[in-house]
């Protein structure tokens, strides 16, 4: 789903895309980038997750601060961007409504899970 998106972002800048960087700059800092976008001096970092935004920031944060660590470059502008992927129109996560005891189905869907923030 992001990958057309992020193919005309690259297409509209320039940008380099690539997907799955290893990333590695000791012990304790490696891993992979889900995407990096590189034009020139700018970086960008794409997060995705399917919906831990928490865990999802720190992530995040910890590859931005590899990726500073790992660049020879000290001009360079970093970015990141986190992308969840949500349920149905609600961004609250669900709950189980009295009525079905069900967990995890959209939201916006009659499937028994209601939003409590959003009716």
């Amino acid at each position: 789903m992001i990958a057309p998106i992020l193919a005309e972002i690259c297409d509209q800048t320039k940008a380099q895309l690539y997907s799955e960087y290893p990333l590695y700059v000791d012990e304790k800092l490696k891993g992979t980038l889900d995407y990096y976008l590189h034009k020139s001096n700018s970086l960008l970092v794409i997060e995705a997750k399917q919906s831990d935004i928490r865990r999802g920031f720190t992530q995040l944060a910890v590859e931005l601060i590899a990726l500073d660590q790992s660049l020879d470059d000290q001009s360079s502008i970093l970015f990141g961007q986190l992308l969840i992927e949500m349920t149905g129109n609600c961004p609250h996560p669900p709950t189980p409504s009295p009525r079905s005891g069900r967990r995890g189905a959209n939201i916006g869907e009659r499937s028994g899970v209601e939003c409590n923030d959003c009716g």
